[in-house]
């Protein structure tokens, strides 16, 4: 009995570390990602953009679709449909999206390093355990960068939290059907929140085939069931995947590769978010230094870590370190090296998944290590506090550098920004086409507020205008050759005299934007002085500027042969009366996607132009209508349902399984 009660108290004081060490960990991603989630998410990197996109979904007017950088595309084959769907299903519920957003970045945030830590808790002490999942925590690329969960990549950091827990269920037998239906959930959820993560799991899948194949005995009656539930997971993501499978003629990836070289040299310094991209090296100085530590802290533990493996055969550090291996060849020695598209459009955040590597692989390590008389000293409860407050001290220190990059939610730029907007909605006309925006994003960069911001991806949103072109152009669609308008450009031109605005007529004109928003005087200033544009209103450095020649037109009538008679418009349909001898045909300024359907005369065909927008052809003689409307198919969703039923089904009605017998 006494033994009994002293087992119950053991277990309860660990359950009680076991929350300290969650609660510290969720409280410094909080202390780390303040400036974003007290209103940083409206003006930091990407999550305009992502904002922007939730209220294209979540809004009726805008029927699920977005005109915000590319004619027109649907926001569900964009981003995860699982994440941005529950958002917008509360935005329509009149919740606030914002608040909702800093809630899943946050998440995004502190999920990998909390998943981290129940994995490393079967083998280490809470303490041990807590510290590694701090490191992981503390690393500058999870803090400030393009690939931040709080600079607007939390279903990245979701996905790949996720991604740890499978490995540590895969490392285990699957004894029962609800085993196996853990393991069809966990894929299912995986590739549903973020397709970048689908790389490294197909990377540990066959990382865990050899391993079981050849190390145990017997390995493929065991391996079969795991397979089998996996296969099972894939059908329940069927409504991202297959989407983007079926439009992939509409698709064009612009690759981020690093050369292998920056590809090290990543993976251990702290770099600024454009420098990662751009390949620049970055100076030595004590801050580099400082937030190069946790980084080489990891790298020094998991390199360590492999040594202390030794006959482990399925367990998750040794498919961390695997992983971290595959992932870091392919980088070094093929994507970057060959400029391929191996491992998706932005190779580098295959780095994370490097480092969660290296954190499973330093477990064994710190478990030898947790063993030293030095790290077995037991200390009172009431010193507990102790390691918490230094724990969000180094975390607010950490944090710094989010703290520099945030541009001022309520800073003076932003004024200027609604005092636009203001202007925008309350000068709308029904005879507007789009409105052109050029990004705030690196133009100009120094000592301007929202130079490290898409916060003009918000203007549709806030103002009701159907907005082009203010957000990245790495989006995949054909349009994003040209729509982008970061680093200063326009229409991804530079404008400095009468032939570049000649080229922004003619683009604006293909793309139905009747009006263009400026974020450089200097460009507003050539656009005036040309005679091409009216200079409608001016703020801060943003001027609002209409195209003298272009009228509102959502199609063109192209060829002698053919006319226009009405048109209606309206997100995601078309509605056209046409009248011609059967010769010319009609350009529609809208992206072009498989999904559209038309209703009309049989003959007619749609042929998808370079710059991406549709072209109708194959007229009829005399006058015809014809209804366009974008109509995804069901069964994705249909199928995505039914798997997802399936496996809760299982996941309820079966048993738990044999336990195996004591010795």
């Amino acid at each position: 009995m006494e033994a009994d009660r002293v087992n119950r108290l053991s277990r309860l004081s660990l359950a009680r570390a076991d929350v300290v060490a969650a609660a510290t960990l969720a409280a410094a991603g909080a202390v780390i990602a303040w400036p974003v989630l007290t209103g940083g998410y409206l003006t930091y990197l990407d999550n305009p953009a992502h904002l922007a996109e939730v209220g294209a979904a979540a809004f009726e007017a805008f029927n699920g679709w977005s005109e915000t950088a590319f004619c027109g595309f649907p926001v569900s084959t964009l981003h995860s449909p699982l994440w941005y769907g529950v958002l917008s299903a509360f935005t329509r519920a009149g919740v606030s999206p914002f608040t909702l957003y800093a809630l899943f970045v946050w998440l995004g945030f502190v999920a990998p390093p909390l998943a981290l830590y129940s994995v490393a808790r079967k083998a280490l002490t809470p303490p041990t355990a807590a510290v590694l999942a701090f490191v992981l925590l503390l690393q500058r690329p999870a803090i400030v960068g393009i690939g931040s969960a709080p600079g607007g990549m939390w279903t990245f950091y979701i996905a790949a939290a996720a991604l740890v827990v499978l490995i540590d269920r895969l490392a285990r037998p699957c004894r029962s059907m609800r085993d196996a239906a853990a393991i069809a959930s966990l894929v299912g959820f995986i590739v549903v929140t973020h397709l970048y993560a689908v790389v490294p799991l197909a990377l540990i899948a066959v990382i865990h085939a050899w391993t079981v194949l050849g190390k145990r005995k017997g390995g493929e009656h065991g391996l079969a069931p795991q397979a089998l539930a996996a296969a099972a997971g894939i059908p329940a993501a069927a409504v991202y995947w297959a989407p983007l499978l079926m439009a992939r003629g509409t698709s064009w990836f612009e690759p981020q590769n690093l050369a292998g070289a920056m590809v090290m040299a990543r993976l251990a310094v702290p770099t600024h978010a454009l420098d990662l991209v751009q390949g620049h090296t970055a100076g030595i100085s004590p801050g580099l230094i400082a937030g190069a530590l946790p980084m080489l802290a990891l790298l020094a533990a998991g390199v360590a870590g492999i040594a202390f493996l030794g006959r482990r055969r399925d367990d998750a550090p040794l498919y961390g370190a695997l992983t971290a291996a595959v992932l870091l060849t392919l980088l070094v020695f093929v994507t970057g090296e060959f400029d391929v598209k191996l491992l998706g459009p932005g190779s580098w955040r295959m780095l994370y998944f490097v480092r969660l590597g290296l954190a499973l692989a330093a477990i064994p390590y710190l478990a030898r290590v947790s063993t030293w008389p030095v790290f077995r000293v037991r200390f009172p409860v009431w010193m507990l506090p102790l390691p918490v407050a230094v724990a969000l001290m180094i975390a607010f220190q950490a944090g710094a550098p989010l703290r520099a990059a945030v541009p001022d939610p309520a800073g003076n730029e932003m004024d200027e920004v609604r005092a636009l907007w203001k202007w925008l909605e309350e000068n709308r006309q029904e005879d507007w086409g789009r409105v052109y925006v050029q990004d705030t994003f690196e133009k100009p960069r120094a000592g301007v507020e929202l130079s490290q911001s898409h916060v003009l991806a918000l203007t549709a949103r806030e103002t009701g205008v159907r907005q082009l072109g203010a957000t990245y152009g790495v989006v995949p669609y054909l349009t994003a050759r040209w729509t982008p308008s970061e680093f200063g450009t326009l229409v991804r031109g530079t404008v400095r005299d009468t032939g570049d605005v000649v080229r922004v007529v003619d683009w604006m004109r293909l793309a139905n934007a009747t009006h263009v928003v400026t974020s450089d005087t200097s460009t507003a200033r050539t656009l005036a002085v040309s005679g091409q544009f009216e200079d409608l209103f001016a703020v801060g450095r943003f001027n609002v500027l209409r195209a003298a020649a272009i009228g509102c037109e959502w199609v063109a009538a192209e060829g002698p042969g053919v006319e226009t008679l009405w048109v209606r418009f309206e997100t995601g349909r078309y509605a056209i009366r046409l009248r011609g001898d059967g010769s010319g045909s009609v350009l529609v300024k809208s992206s072009y996607h498989p999904f559209w359907r038309i209703a009309g005369p049989d003959r007619i065909g749609v042929n998808v132009e370079d710059t991406g927008l549709m072209r109708l052809v194959d007229l009829p003689p005399g006058e015809t209508e014809v209804a366009m409307t974008f109509l995804p198919p069901a069964w994705p969703l249909l199928l995505s349902a039914g798997s997802w039923f399936v496996i809760a089904a299982v996941w309820v009605f079966a048993g738990p399984g044999r336990k195996r017998r004591k010795a």
